[in-house]
């Protein structure tokens, strides 16, 4: 990767506060390079991560993410917000990706239309999952067709089961 492309990707973080909440929006790339550590000033006692522009968290910044996970004081509120597949997936495979108690409000669930071969992540709240067997129903935005859940839906929505 060249040092402008490794630029673009570099973590940038943004905090909004509101109150005693602290919305956390993180984007480009968690990486061996992503310095977490200016987070753990935040004084509000809610934390919300707002994962939407994240690119990507390679295996060296999921280490950093959970060193950074268990230095913030049990105190805190946590919750994840608009977590793409890769998010969802550490939480289903790492135990510590998300502390105890931590929430998901939101996050991305992978479908394909197999009309127009394309593969879509769509928006979903923990309300939209009535059942883990039965991934909720989405029409593809081009051609209406309505889209396969495009993963094991008892594997992806394993994380529901765990807080």
């Amino acid at each position: 990767m060249s040092a402008e492309e490794n630029e673009q990707y570099r973590l940038k973080v943004t905090i909004d506060v509101d109150g005693q909440i602290a919305r956390v929006f993180l984007s480009g790339r968690v990486d061996e390079d992503s310095d977490l550590s200016s987070l753990l000033d935040i004084q509000q006692s809610e934390i919300i991560f707002d994962f939407n522009d994240l690119v990507g968290m390679n295996s060296c910044g999921i280490r950093e993410w959970i060193r950074f996970m268990n230095k913030i004081p049990d105190a805190k509120i946590i919750s994840y917000t608009n977590c793409p597949v890769q998010i969802i997936e550490q939480i289903n495979m790492i135990m510590d990706f998300r502390r105890e108690g931590t929430s998901i409000t939101s996050f991305y669930a992978p479908y394909y239309c197999e009309e127009c071969d394309k593969e879509d992540a769509e928006l979903l709240t923990i309300d939209d999952v009535k059942n883990i067997a039965e991934p909720p129903v989405r029409k593809c935005k081009e051609c209406g067709s309505e889209m396969e859940f495009d993963y094991p839906p008892q594997q992806y929505f394993r994380f529901l089961n765990k807080a």
